[in-house]
């Protein structure tokens, strides 16, 4: 996949493959589309993120991307289900925001630092990168 370094130690720029304009958009997790140098929001809990939504990007521009290992960002949340605490692993729900990881075989993206007991609440998280737990 290519991405062109940004101006901003670790923000990766691709372009939107889709309308992520939405406010709602910023923090939620994104994965690369089937063209390359594209990305879209996450959509399933197998899905491999390659990072955090950062800006706000109608269909077809510039989209930025955060993603360094051992990074924090502030990501969108659900907790709502099943809560979240300080420590738990985390994956990807079907709508582009980091869950509890509680099954086996599950993508985890990274660490919360903050508990989450609500959907669609920010919460920080230290990043690892996509992997099976």
């Amino acid at each position: 996949m290519s991405a062109q370094q940004g101006s901003t130690l670790g923000v990766l720029s691709f372009v939107s493959s889709t309308n992520l304009s939405a406010t709602t958009n910023v923090g939620k997790l994104v994965v690369a589309s089937a063209t390359e140098g594209m990305i879209e929001l996450a959509n399933a809990t197998a899905d491999e993120p390659v990072g955090v939504l950062q800006n706000m990007p109608p269909d077809q521009t510039a989209a930025q991307v955060t993603g360094v290992s051992g990074a924090i960002y502030e990501v969108v949340s659900d907790g709502s289900g099943t809560s979240i605490a300080i420590g738990d692993w985390l994956g990807v729900d079907s709508s582009a925001r980091v869950v509890k990881a509680e099954t086996d075989n599950y993508i985890v993206v990274g660490q919360a630092l903050q508990g989450s007991q609500t959907a669609n609440l920010k919460i920080e998280v230290q990043w690892h990168g996509a992997r099976r737990y």
